[in-house]
């Protein structure tokens, strides 16, 4: 393990403060919407995981990413849409790497889309280091595996950007070459395509398969969409809201934020007793629920709701 594994993936401003969102444990209300991610996805879910682990390594450059890159094209090729990859090199501390971003475009009935993203990188560890990314990691890319196979054939009202990124994790520490490489790739893409103003929002999942899962909304979300969050999770019938946190997260929707998207980050940053399991061998299979997985699709797939009401 190198020293860079000790750093925070965010930036605290004081400490956080609690309400939390604990998926199915929360006692529901009399307002309902209808989970749009049904129990039989369960299964799928927690194999979407399981073998994005079976790769191995995924640190950007390695086989295990480039692997991995192919393997969740070919899992959205078997819902019959066909995904990009998006092959490109950047400058990091350890001279020019090779990322991957794999991208799915659903054509929407206007030219307005929400991009939808997920890291599917993992820390770099020695080998002699069993490191995993159950859910720093894989639990992500199940994420949008199944929420790219809850939508129908018909075209929604906006259009759907899925990115998994490549190129999240820093080698070192988080730098204008270390980190957010697949993010901020996207972004220029479509800076370069004019097509920033037609993206209406930035929706980012990250570590979302804890057992014990408690979703965080980082001091930067911009508050129509921690609005719609809240608003989402209360359609859903759950009493709790998400965790109101005083930190900044450093993550892949701050490209987006900088380039003058709104973006935000729904992340479970609790994940272990001081969230110890992070960037460590505890991040194992034996720590990850699909059912907090398909809650955040539930939450996620009312958020496009909402923000089809609003365009």
């Amino acid at each position: 393990m190198n020293g860079s594994s000790s750093l925070f993936r965010f930036l605290l401003i004081p400490l956080f403060t609690t309400l939390c969102l604990f998926g199915g444990s929360c006692r529901k209300t009399q307002e309902q919407s209808e989970l749009q991610i049904p129990e039989a996805e369960l299964p799928r879910i927690l194999q979407d995981v399981r073998d994005g682990i079976a790769i191995g390594p995924r640190f950007s450059g390695s086989p295990g990413a480039e692997r991995t890159a192919e393997w969740i094209r070919t899992r959205i090729g078997e819902t019959g849409r066909k995904a990009e990859l998006d092959v490109f090199t950047d400058q990091t501390p350890l001279g020019t790497v090779t990322f991957r971003n794999v991208v799915l475009d659903i054509p929407g009935e206007t030219d307005s889309f929400i991009v939808i993203g997920a890291h599917y990188d993992t820390k770099y560890f020695p080998p002699d280091v069993s490191f995993q990314g159950a859910n720093d990691g894989a639990s992500g890319v199940a994420a949008l595996l199944a929420l790219i196979r809850s939508l129908d054939q018909a075209k929604p009202k906006l259009g759907i950007r899925f990115i998994f990124f490549d190129g999240e994790e820093a080698r070192f520490s988080y730098g204008p070459s270390d980190g957010l490489h697949g993010s901020r790739h996207a972004v220029e893409r479509l800076r370069g395509a004019g097509e920033l103003a037609r993206c209406r929002a930035m929706i980012l999942l990250d570590m979302v398969g804890d057992r014990n899962l408690c979703l965080s909304l980082p001091a930067d979300t911009p508050p129509f969409l921690a609005e719609t969050a809240r608003t989402a999770a209360r359609r859903l019938g759950f009493r709790c809201l998400m965790m109101a946190s005083s930190s900044v997260m450093v993550d892949d929707h701050v490209p987006f934020q900088k380039a003058g998207i709104p973006a935000i980050d729904l992340i479970d940053f609790h994940y272990g007793p001081g969230n110890g399991y992070w960037h460590t061998s505890e991040d194992s299979l034996d720590k990850i629920s699909a059912e907090s997985i398909r809650t955040v699709c539930c939450l996620v797939r009312e958020m496009i709701c909402l923000l089809e009401e609003k365009r």
